[in-house]
């Protein structure tokens, strides 16, 4: 079984081995999931979910600079995969205080949702990506670590989305623009 063939032509690309039994005998069950042709285990290989953050003040909000692949040196949302028993606010305030040094105060406040592809390591991972609004008085001072490779603050008519790396992004940041009209 390879990654290559006609039967994985969606997210499940690995694994070869039973996680049950332990036979290299996985199988594409339907285009979610995988059965043991040795002991019959399905496996599911569900989506991930992201939490990001508009984080805004009166003159922008801000976007960031990846420092690794994938989309390396493109923009993005502040914000990451939220882990195992986090809800997507306590796992935003933890992407923000890792990537950028910030504690916000205010409550995230819900914005949209949009599916997206997260290629890594030769995997298709899809995701669903919640984005959130933070507003805040005053710019903060951000302490980015290695994740990023820079900032930048922006108004909604100058997001540069030939610069942003994922669909979900793009997508995010235009709802977000059609939420401030007016403003420039």
């Amino acid at each position: 079984m390879t990654a290559d063939s006609s039967c994985f032509n969606h997210c499940l690309q690995v694994p070869a081995w039973c996680p049950a039994c332990g036979e290299q005998a996985l199988r594409p069950d339907s285009d979610k999931s995988l059965q043991c042709q040795s002991c019959g285990f399905l496996y599911y290989h569900n989506v991930a979910a992201t939490s990001s953050a508009f984080i805004e003040t009166p003159d922008g909000f801000l976007m960031v600079y990846r420092a690794h692949d994938p989309h390396c040196g493109m923009l993005d949302l502040p914000g990451g995969f939220i882990e195992k028993h986090e809800t997507a606010e306590t796992a935003l305030h933890r992407e923000l205080r890792e990537e950028l040094g910030l504690v916000c105060e205010p409550e995230p406040q819900y914005l949209c949702s949009f599916n997206n592809r997260y290629h890594y390591a030769g995997i298709d991972y899809d995701t669903i990506d919640l984005y959130f609004l933070i507003r805040l008085e005053n710019r903060p001072a951000i302490n980015s670590n290695e994740e990023l490779a820079g900032h930048v603050w922006l108004k909604p008519d100058q997001i540069p989305v030939e610069q942003i790396g994922f669909e979900s992004v793009k997508n995010a940041c235009a709802f977000y623009k059609n939420l401030k009209p007016g403003i420039t």
